[in-house]
């Protein structure tokens, strides 16, 4: 299938670039065929090549060529690479492109949801933008609350359990992160271990944050299991338990 051969392709010249003895011809014609074809099987791995051209993934960072290749991506109507854009024209020129927050703002207003959880992050920080807390939880609470979603409902939880939004509210902080773990976010999980697990604004409960730890294994990727082993490795948020960890190792080798 195209997707699978494209990303065939990209390992393919992430590995060249770490190891460029491999190639047959040179390193950076071999590099850019592995793109380019790269770009044939699969237009949407477009963005991918972009985030390797800025992360310098296949040799030394390239700003000219990962701005080019996600403009294209963005201009042809894709909000994920307009996002994308925007937020690396503001990060890359430390918030002075002219034309970053409006672009933001647009996909905010569209309710694109990585769009506004970064804006959520920047009124909150006061990075880039002035602070707005005000703004900063409505917005957050729209995409927690409304939608249902769950990354946002993360956020959300935690910016009320930490108290980094006007008012602390560790109930509905603790509830909505709860929600987010319902919902498929396995951090989420991870975040209640600890708290639970060093008792911080609640009473100490290991047996909840073992729960909350084990869900998030199960409910995650490959490197939710990792993080899973090394809590337990670690007992830094859950008792260590080596047997818990051979335990949940031995799903990584499965």
């Amino acid at each position: 299938p195209k997707p699978l051969r494209a990303q065939a392709a990209l390992l393919a010249a992430h590995h060249l670039a770490k190891h460029p003895e491999l190639a047959r011809d040179s390193f950076n014609e071999t590099t850019v065929g592995q793109l380019v074809s790269a770009r044939e099987y699969d237009p949407d791995t477009t963005l991918g090549i972009a985030f390797g051209l800025r992360s310098g993934w296949f040799g030394a960072p390239d700003q000219l060529r990962y701005r080019e290749l996600v403009k294209g991506v963005a201009d042809s109507g894709d909000e994920q690479a307009a996002y994308w854009l925007a937020r690396w024209n503001c990060e890359d020129s430390e918030g002075k492109d002219p034309n970053w927050q409006a672009d933001l703002e647009a996909l905010v207003k569209n309710k694109h949801s990585d769009a506004c959880l970064w804006m959520f992050d920047l009124l909150l920080s006061g990075k880039y933008l002035s602070k707005d807390l005000p703004r900063a939880e409505a917005l957050i609470r729209t995409a927690a609350i409304k939608d249902n979603n769950r990354e946002a409902q993360n956020a959300l939880g935690l910016a009320l359990w930490r108290g980094t939004l006007e008012v602390k509210n560790v109930p509905e902080g603790l509830g909505l992160l709860e929600q987010s773990l319902q919902n498929g976010m396995w951090l989420a999980g991870r975040n209640l271990a600890k708290i639970y697990h060093l008792g911080l604004d609640v009473e100490k409960d290991e047996t909840r944050a073992r729960a909350f730890l084990e869900k998030a294994g199960e409910i995650g990727d490959r490197s939710a299991v990792q993080v899973v082993v090394a809590a337990y490795e670690k007992g830094d948020i859950i008792d260590a338990d080596a047997k818990a960890a051979d335990r949940w190792r031995a799903k990584l080798e499965n």
